[in-house]
């Protein structure tokens, strides 16, 4: 016997009497079946309620086969007979906004710009709608909320039919119903109308407030994310106290804030360029001084082969390579972090040496692996008692190639 659907006629319901006429073990806990209750099961996009069985909390709702099907916890210690029930009303209110809100705002912008809605996905946090329309401008975004939230702000009833053939026919619908029995319609009044198994407040004021806050183009659709009643209030709140707080840590008011942080963005991008200015001229003088220690009057090279703890790896490149701006030069430049060594391998122009090919046969020595080009190559491992003997090899190997 299928449960009497209590939702159906009357969202409002909280606390409820039932009986007990079935309890079985299932995959996802103690599956409960009542012969009614008031308790939404997930479907239609919209998430299912919790609540209360006796003293027992409900986790899950689900149909299947026609049966609605209370999940609670695997031990749930419940048996068949009366028993008092209780929803989450928090949680039921908070979805009843959001879903009436979706209708209400598929509807204005089916009315304004004919996008039907093809997708609806409502969560304890998000509310999304896809929409069969490839961009929405900013000004239809404003022209699609105002309208929505014109409804809202009107004394539009919410009413249900069950229409048969004959008054379905009749209706406007938005958009045509998935089933043939059964047959639901939700009313906004002089405004929707729509096929829908969800819960809805009884009049359209309750959603309290419709606020689009985001839309992104996916594939050749538009999503719209959207917030309603609480949800967008909570979201005010939020967005309005880190205005404020940006306003008084920057001591401006809140409208300068966009302006402020652009002066700020201008003032730190200049910094960075300055720094990193600094930065290759302190570089370039500590190549200079490593390339007057390292000249090697035998070979006429000048192999710079030096350990940096804690240096960053890119560092070490952009000092390798103004060590290599010189004739003849080469550089074998490792770093240390913890455990592990990067070695980065360069040489000057003029030289015929392939450092890709010396920084494979080094790796292994700091138990790594690396590679590059014939002017630059870099490795790196996890074992630093290697790391001597790699630069040593390194060297060995330059200096026979350059030979």
């Amino acid at each position: 016997m299928s449960a009497i659907r209590l939702y159906e006629d009357n969202a409002y319901i909280r606390d409820f009497e039932a009986q007990i006429i079935g309890i079985a073990s299932g995959d996802l806990g103690t599956e409960v079946t009542l012969d009614r209750t008031a308790f939404y099961p997930e479907s239609g996009g919209q998430p299912c309620d919790h609540g209360f069985i006796a003293d027992q909390a409900v986790l899950q709702v689900l149909e299947r086969d026609g049966e609605i099907i209370h999940i609670l916890a695997s031990n749930c210690p419940l048996t068949e007979g009366p028993v008092k029930c209780r929803l989450d009303w928090e949680r039921r209110y908070d979805l009843m906004q959001q879903h009436c809100g979706q209708h209400i705002l598929s509807a204005a912008l089916d009315k304004l710009f004919g996008a039907a809605t093809v997708g609806f996905h409502l969560t304890e946090e998000h509310t999304q709608i896809d929409l069969a329309i490839e961009e929405l401008t900013e000004a239809m975004i404003k022209e699609a909320e105002a309208l929505a939230n014109l409804a809202v702000h009107s004394p539009a009833r919410i009413c249900v039919h069950f229409p048969d053939a004959a008054a379905l026919a009749e209706m406007p619908l938005r958009k045509p119903p998935t089933v043939a029995d059964g047959i639901r319609i939700v009313e906004v009044e002089d405004f929707d109308w729509s096929p829908c198994c969800g819960t809805h407040p009884g009049c359209a004021a309750e959603v309290g407030l419709i606020k689009i806050i985001r839309v992104e183009k996916v594939k050749k659709q538009s999503r719209v994310e959207f917030l309603c009643g609480q949800r967008a209030m909570r979201d005010y709140d939020a967005k309005n106290r880190l205005l404020l707080e940006l306003s008084a840590m920057l001591s401006i008011g809140t409208d300068e804030i966009p302006a402020q942080i652009s002066r700020l963005q201008d003032t730190n991008k200049q910094a960075k360029k300055e720094l990193q200015e600094v930065r290759e001229k302190l570089l370039r003088h500590e190549a200079d001084q490593l390339l007057a220690e390292s000249a090697d009057p035998e070979t006429d090279l000048h192999i710079v082969s030096r350990v940096f703890p804690d240096r960053p790896t890119d560092e070490l490149r952009l000092l390798a390579g103004f060590i290599c701006a010189y004739p003849s030069a080469a550089a074998i430049l490792a770093g240390t972090a913890g455990d592990s060594a990067h070695i980065i391998l360069a040489r000057s122009k003029d030289l015929d040496i392939h450092m890709g090919e010396i920084c494979k046969q080094v790796a292994p020595f700091v138990a790594g692996r690396g590679g590059g080009s014939p002017q630059i190559a870099q490795c790196g491992g996890n074992d630093l008692s290697g790391l001597p003997q790699a630069l040593a090899t390194a060297t060995e190997l330059i200096v026979k190639a350059k030979l």
